[in-house]
């Protein structure tokens, strides 16, 4: 609604002429005349909770006897303060409106009443009031530049007026600098036309009473003038509490009297700076920044209102702000004016406020508004900050403000703490990096919502629950966090009811008689790389339905606490007694962490600590320092830049990695990594030639975590390896066997399982490569998927990689014409390596091929005409499968069997003269043994000596080789590594299970020997 007050003459006496109280907002004030007398009333009263959407201009204000022309949190009983301040009133008066006999309720106007002709030009009225009247107005009434308005040098002036009476039709125009003591002819016989402009000259200091006169050209006592100041063009403009209404606040020496002054005055253009004296502002309105604009000063701005509509500051594009203080605002700071902005605060304080700082974004990607913030404290808000954009935090200090940072955008905290309230940061489909969380009342963060989230690099301590976990749909990516000292580490509940998985990688959870992580009616749990330590603690607390989806591996459990895991109301007291009773765990340890000072809050590990290169083996090291071992450590320092060091050379066994049961008579796969020794694996290899070949996407399908961790994911040049990390559908399963020992591959089952990733931008030329490793289990369809780009329309576009027939054909939809196919046999049950190549040149012609290779040998080519047909919009990338229809009849049959290692290329690979990329490529695919030779012990048993430090050997286990505990012993020329132990049993096909006690060592095909 708006309420619009005009031409109205209001009169009392000992009350308020008008008062706009409670909620009211969009009034509009034109033309009227209030007058009050008596103290404690005012001619116009706004409520600190009616001011949104107030505006007021041409009114006269009239109070006497101890009354306020306007209140509007104070009293104002100066126009031109008024003005300056709010921006209100450019062209009223604070004057008696001069009736003809108010004593009698007589409120038309005398002759001299300065209320006459004064109306708004654009109104279809002459006076401001309730009465118009036919007197005679003889006079220039000059509009424009109204009284006190303020210009700089140079400016352009346009003198606007309006002609009352006969005139001679021209007028002369003249110009003061000293309050009209000397005049200069600007212009003479210029026409009568109500509009001229000229330029102010330049000035030395500033002229705090310069006026402007029209006259007419026969009559001079028919004239009109107008007072304003004229300020130097100044890169800096001035404002001080003792500032004066009548400055130009251009030079220090003539302030202004507060930021609103300067604001209200001006049009600030670009890298303008307003320097503010100390002292304490208080502010009446939102004021709005412009684009550019630098402010700085010891100075308090005080909204000294937390009302809706109670905003402190309004921000365009790229402000500012240093060393001020922003106080009792309802929004201290509003950043939503623009869409591209990238503004600094230095060493500024926020506090009291319902809402400190609100940015306004696009969710938590690379674009939208910024905001840096280097220093300074945000306190004693209602919420510090609301970002749905992107905010860079270093060194700052939230400190007691009920919600610290309500976060849907993208986050970063560097060396920043957020102290107390009740709840750290509450997070829906946002990005948070880094961040020290203390002493939350309720909970440090809070993950709801239905959308992803990513967090890494966090603190969170000292708090009743570390991090809440509400979301209950989303895939929710959480890496290298601190737990320490909190009732409950993670707690989730009712979580993920919608679908989704929460992912704990590379955490540390430390603390006494408390639970690290809890689940309860929560699904799709995984958890990896983790520490859990502290006295009398529980690792995990979980109830029966929060069993659906979890998985736990590559973890150090204290043996200081209490137990391992609460499960489905079964107690596990130690690592042993939790694997074999669930299976989950299997490559995880029982050691003390060795922190570096757990105590004093370093849980940094020392050189010495079994976590060092004891994390996941599929996960990418490339972040921690080198020399690293070539594999994760365990807990938050992990996967970092702080991760512990590994020894320059170093010998890992991984597998067994403890607690199998291996029986006589069979062959056990003893593996081990070892770095330094300059042994190079087959994936590692062949990893590094497809990245030397500079790929657009490239996935290794390593992760049993199910693309929740970077394992080369898709990764656009010069983005996050998150950013399109794909979609598994239906069940699709990843860290299979791979093509290679020691990787992962994606698993699909032939019925429906598909990943899905997006087209653009991953592929946006007409030519191109894919790369591929295929194993394809008997039973394979016809039309089968391994790679599918096309439109999720249906519309003829893209190509495919597929299986027809017994053979791989690579298919395209050109531009022109129908589609096109190169195809050669295959071979199921083994590994095929499949290069497709779109657009390569055609040796001794200018045409151009579209060529297969399988194996690294070329086996089909044609020549081609034509780029494919690229799908114009909503492309997807499939693998594997298809949930979209395709652009060949019939086509989108689900693979059997496994996919690994596929690369995108936004070029064609090409043999040349001297190299052949695609057989390079191939041939690349094998390993380089290291420099020393390795012998292998089981239980001091020398059973393989000088073997090649290639990472496997095939241990045929005698069928007398004594039952019990067993270690694996690996021994170089300088290096020895020690499995953690496992057993071997007899064989046989009969188990035995005993659910009253479960004893570490019990063997499962021995009566008496069992679980």
């Amino acid at each position: 609604y708006h309420i619009d007050l005009q031409h109205n003459t209001v009169v009392e006496s000992g009350i308020d002429a008008v008062s706009i109280v409670e909620s009211t907002r969009n009034v509009t004030l034109e033309n009227n005349i209030f007058v009050t007398d008596g103290a404690g009333s005012a001619a116009l009263r706004v409520a600190p909770t009616a001011q949104r959407g107030f505006s007021a201009d041409w009114n006269v204000y009239h109070a006497t006897g101890g009354a306020d022309h306007i209140h509007w949190q104070t009293a104002f009983n100066d126009r031109a303060l008024w003005w300056l301040e709010t921006g209100f009133d450019a062209h009223s008066q604070f004057v008696n409106p001069q009736f003809a006999d108010a004593l009698n309720d007589n409120y038309t106007l005398l002759v001299a009443s300065p209320s006459r002709g004064m109306a708004d030009p654009d109104s279809s009225r002459v006076n401001i009031g309730a009465f118009d009247d036919a007197l005679p107005l003889d006079t220039y009434r000059i509009v424009g530049p109204f009284t006190g308005q303020k210009f700089l040098e140079r400016d352009t002036v346009e003198l606007t007026w309006q002609t009352r009476g006969a005139t001679s039709g021209t007028v002369t125009i003249e110009y003061s600098v000293d309050g009209g003591s000397n005049w200069t002819m600007i212009s003479a016989g210029t026409d009568d036309d109500s509009l001229f402009e000229f330029n102010l000259p330049s000035t030395l200091s500033p002229i705090l009473d310069a006026r402007v006169r029209i006259t007419d050209s026969v009559n001079p006592l028919l004239t009109g003038e107008a007072q304003f100041t004229v300020g130097r063009d100044s890169s800096v403009f001035y404002a001080s509490t003792s500032g004066s209404v009548g400055n130009t606040g251009t030079t220090a020496a003539d302030p202004l009297p507060s930021l609103a002054a300067v604001l209200h005055s001006y049009e600030l253009e670009n890298n303008r700076n307003v320097e503010l004296d100390a002292g304490i502002y208080e502010t009446f309105v939102p004021l709005t920044l412009p684009s550019g604009l630098k402010v700085y000063g010891d100075a308090v701005l005080d909204r000294n209102n937390t009302n809706p509509g109670g905003a402190l500051l309004i921000a365009e594009r790229n402000i500012t702000l240093i060393d001020l203080e922003l106080i009792n605002a309802f929004v201290a700071l509003d950043l939503s004016l623009s869409t591209s902005s990238f503004s600094v605060l230095t060493d500024v304080t926020i506090r009291d406020n319902i809402l400190g700082i609100y940015i306004e974004g696009s969710g938590p990607d690379e674009t939208g508004n910024s905001l840096v913030v280097n220093g300074g404290s945000l306190g004693n808000n209602t919420t510090a900050i609301e970002n749905s954009g992107i905010i860079h935090l270093s060194q700052v200090l939230l400190n007691g403000n009920t919600l610290g940072i309500d976060n849907t955008g993208n986050a970063r905290l560097n060396d920043s703490q957020i102290l107390g309230g009740d709840t750290g940061i509450r997070i829906e489909g946002g990005w948070l990096n880094g961040g020290i969380f203390n002493g939350q009342a309720i909970r440090s963060i809070l993950v709801e919502g239905t959308a992803d989230t990513w967090l890494r690099g966090f603190e969170v301590k000292n708090g009743p629950v570390g991090l809440e976990f509400l979301a209950t749909g989303g895939t929710h990516r959480i890496f290298n966090g601190v737990f320490s000292g909190n009732v409950v580490g993670v707690q989730a509940t009712d979580a993920l009811g919608d679908g989704g998985a929460l992912l704990l990688l590379n955490h540390t959870f430390h603390g006494s008689g408390v639970t690290h992580v809890e689940l309860v009616n929560s699904i799709n749990t995984r958890l990896r790389d983790i520490i859990f330590s502290g006295a009398g603690s529980t690792a995990i607390e979980a109830d029966t339905a929060s069993s659906v989806g979890f998985t736990s591996d590559y973890t150090l459990f204290d043996p200081g606490l209490n137990r391992v895991a609460s499960w489905q109301g079964v107690e596990f007291l130690d690592l042993t007694a939790w694997q074999v009773g669930t299976g989950f765990d299997p490559n995880s340890i029982s050691a003390d962490p060795l922190f570096v000072d757990a105590n004093n809050g370093d849980f940094h590990l020392t050189a010495l600590s079994p976590g060092i290169d004891a994390g996941d083996p599929f996960l990418q090291t490339d972040e921690e320092p080198s020399p690293n071992g070539g594999r994760a450590n365990l807990g938050a320092y992990g996967l970092t830049a702080e991760a512990a060091t590994s020894p320059a050379a170093s010998l890992t066994v991984t597998s067994p990695s403890g607690g199998e049961r291996l029986e006589q008579g069979t062959t056990a796969e003893i593996r081990w990594t070892s770095d330094g020794l300059g042994a190079v694996s087959a994936v590692e290899s062949y990893r590094n030639a497809v990245l030397d070949l500079a790929p657009r996407a490239y996935l290794s399908f390593d992760s049993a975590l199910n693309g929740l961790v970077p394992d080369y994911s898709v990764f656009p040049p010069g983005a996050s390896v998150f950013d399109h990390s794909g979609t598994l559908l239906n069940g699709t399963q990843l860290g299979g066997p791979g093509a290679f020992a020691g990787s992962g591959a994606a698993v699909f089952d032939g019925i429906d399982d598909v990943i899905t990733l997006p087209g653009d931008p991953l592929m946006v030329e007409h030519y191109f490569t894919v790369s591929a490793w295929v194993y394809g289990l008997p039973g394979l369809q016809d039309d089968a998927t391994i790679v599918h780009y096309h439109n999720s329309n249906g519309l003829n576009s893209g190509f495919a990689l597929r299986h027809v027939g017994g053979e791989i054909v690579f298919s395209v939809q050109p531009e022109v014409g129908g589609d096109v196919s190169v195809s050669g046999a295959f071979s199921f049950e083994t590994w095929t390596h499949v290069v497709a190549v779109y657009g390569a040149p055609h040796f001794g012609s200018s045409d151009l091929t579209m060529d297969l290779y399988l194996n690294g040998t070329l086996v089909d080519s044609r020549v081609v005409t034509d780029g494919p047909a690229l799908p114009p919009d909503q492309a997807v990338i499939e693998i594997g499968g298809n949930s979209e229809p395709g652009f060949f009849t019939g086509f989108g049959s689900p693979w059997k069997g496994s996919i690994d290692e596929v690369a995108i290329f936004h070029q064609p690979l090409v043999p040349g003269s001297f190299i052949n990329p695609i057989a390079d490529l191939y041939q690349s695919a094998t390993g380089t043994p290291g420099s020393e030779e390795v012998s292998i012990r089981i239980n001091g048993q020398l059973i393989a000596a000088a073997q090649q430090d290639d990472g496997s050997y095939a241990w045929n286990i005698p069928s007398n080789f004594p039952v019990g505990q067993a270690t694996v012993t690996l021994e170089t020329g300088s290096l020895t590594a020690t499995s953690n132990l496992f057993y071997i049993v007899p064989p046989g096909h009969h188990y035995y299970i005993n659910d009253d006690a479960v004893n570490p060592g019990d063997l499962t095909t021995v009566i008496g020997n069992d679980l």
